[in-house]
């Protein structure tokens, strides 16, 4: 059999075709539904919070991206992401977007430049109990540091 359904994406419909001999129960599409919401959520509250720890761990029980966030917000404090495409498969969360910031604190050793930057990121997030239990944030290394002066 095969079953056609529509899930609401943050930038277009998309119709998703699924091949199975039991049908699709609709509380799957919830649950990938509710963990694309979390996140959506996660990252308003990051930059609505200015990224404060609190906030972090109020959606996080990962030790190393709840590490990583501090840091880059220690650098870029003012950083705000742009969610452009979200997607969910079972209990994975994945968002493809822009980061934005101004460079104006220590990161990763990198004395402050002042300069703006614009980042294409990738995102992949495990839900587990509404919470980030793994992490696998990509950022265009080269390009932010291109942008803060640090190479040329």
């Amino acid at each position: 059999m095969i079953f056609k359904t529509r899930c609401k994406s943050t930038s277009r419909n998309r119709t998703i075709f699924v091949l199975s001999n039991e049908p699709l129960v609709n509380t799957d599409l919830q649950k990938l539904e509710n963990n694309k919401k979390f996140i959506m959520k996660f990252v308003m509250e990051m930059v609505r919070n200015n990224g404060s720890e609190e906030t972090v761990r109020k959606y996080s029980t990962n030790e190393d991206y709840i590490r990583g966030v501090l840091t880059f917000r220690k650098g870029f404090p003012d950083y705000t992401i742009f969610i452009e495409d979200i997607t969910a498969e079972g209990d994975m969360v994945v968002i493809h977007g822009v980061i934005r910031g101004t460079h104006t604190g220590d990161f990763n050793g990198f004395p402050p430049s002042n300069k703006k930057i614009e980042v294409p990121i990738i995102g992949k997030y495990r839900i587990v109990n509404n919470m980030i239990v793994e992490a696998w944030p990509l950022a265009d290394q080269m390009k932010l540091l291109g942008q803060i002066g640090v190479i040329k």
